[in-house]
């Protein structure tokens, strides 16, 4: 616990301008779920590499690596990079916007 009482997950994060993650999606799930959490407004061009989502008077641009694997011993779980970019999002829309993407990006159950 952090010393406010709060969980140490309730606390402020600092969400930077760039931000690098691997995924465990297809190119294909990744965008499914995207259009679902954040309805009509993502943007998709280079045939589903880059996606644009407009957040406020800004930009979130997402890129999209290749599908690629990791492999377990002989479990073969997706794997995808993913990059994103805020251009002219303050830290709390950062925040804000990373928030809502983990909520609706989440798997398993815990």
């Amino acid at each position: 616990m952090a010393a406010s009482g709060r969980r140490l997950s309730d606390a402020v994060r600092e969400v930077p301008e760039r931000l690098a993650l691997e995924m465990g999606y297809t190119r294909a799930e990744f965008l499914a779920t995207l259009d679902a959490a954040f309805g009509p407004a993502p943007r998709h061009a280079d045939n589903g590499r880059t996606v644009e989502v407009p957040v406020g008077g800004g930009r979130v641009s997402i890129r999209l690596g290749d599908d690629r694997q990791r492999r377990i011993a002989s479990l073969v779980l997706p794997l995808l990079e993913v990059d994103f970019h805020f251009e002219g999002l303050d830290p709390l829309q950062r925040r804000r916007f990373y928030e809502m993407f983990q909520r609706s990006f989440h798997k398993g159950g815990g």
